[in-house]
């Protein structure tokens, strides 16, 4: 099933609690779920970042960056989005025994099959000077374009992947840069920070042949090619159509937990 949402800015506790319980309503469908979707204008925030010892102080620069924040319950650290950010969330019911390798290899070969028509090899390493730098990091000519999370519940996987498509990645980057240079005053003395630096990472549409306009949904069908490639078949559906009682009652536990974990910052 693939599923298609826009959340706007003032709407990011709703697309993080979204995220967090379309993965036990694949495991009860018995079927996997494709979420791609677009929040505007927002830092991501990981558990983590919570840590900083002058968080306060960061959260004020993204305010100043004209952005809004939300933390997800989640580890790692924080990642931007906005409308030239395509998320692709892949979540999986029933999968006793996959390795976490196992789970981002799928992916990678996902993302590169879909992009196997254009002259450019994705790797999978870590950029270490890009924001939330982790092992499954995906880029191009050494410049990071997407970043990878997973998640389990039971035998359940979800794994996130964020895009970036078009926009100003140099300006997301220095945003983040500067979070971490005013955040992590003083320096946390067991937790490892990165040093961002802005030109570490890049869209895809600078290295593939993607219209501005439209980037995001070729970047979906790109994908959604390379999953008829391998085998698969899917259908578009809307999110109406496919939650039941248990997942409002997931949902709106979730997005009381996030308001909690919001109201427990710092003032910017």
């Amino acid at each position: 099933m693939v599923l298609n949402q826009y959340f706007a800015k003032n709407e990011a506790l709703d697309a993080i609690a979204t995220s967090n319980v379309l993965l036990y309503l694949a495991g009860r469908l018995k079927r996997p779920i494709l979420q791609f979707w677009t929040l505007n204008d927002t830092v991501i925030l990981g558990h983590m970042d919570t840590k900083l010892k002058s968080l306060g102080r960061g959260l004020a620069v993204i305010e100043q960056n004209h952005f809004n924040y939300v933390v997800r319950n989640a580890g790692g650290l924080g990642v931007v989005s906005d409308a030239g950010i395509l998320n692709a969330s892949l979540y999986f019911p029933q999968q006793t025994g996959v390795s976490i390798n196992a789970a981002y290899e799928a992916t990678t070969k996902l993302t590169a099959g879909a992009l196997s028509s254009f002259d450019v090899q994705v790797e999978q390493r870590e950029v270490s000077t890009s924001y939330c730098p982790g092992t499954y990091d995906l880029s191009i000519g050494g410049l990071k374009f997407s970043g990878q999370a997973q998640r389990r519940a039971k035998d359940n996987i979800g794994i996130m992947l964020y895009y970036s498509v078009v926009g100003n990645q140099q300006a997301r980057g220095q945003m983040m840069h500067d979070f971490y240079e005013q955040a992590n005053r003083p320096a946390h003395p067991k937790l490892i920070f990165p040093s961002v630096d802005p030109n570490a990472m890049t869209n895809l549409a600078d290295c593939i042949s993607l219209a501005n306009q439209t980037a995001n949904e070729q970047l979906k069908q790109l994908i959604l090619a390379q999953l008829l490639r391998q085998g698969n078949k899917y259908s578009e559906v809307t999110l109406e159509s496919i939650i039941d009682n248990q997942f409002i009652y997931d949902f709106e536990q979730n997005l009381a937990d996030l308001a909690k974990r919001m109201e427990a910052l710092p003032h910017a």
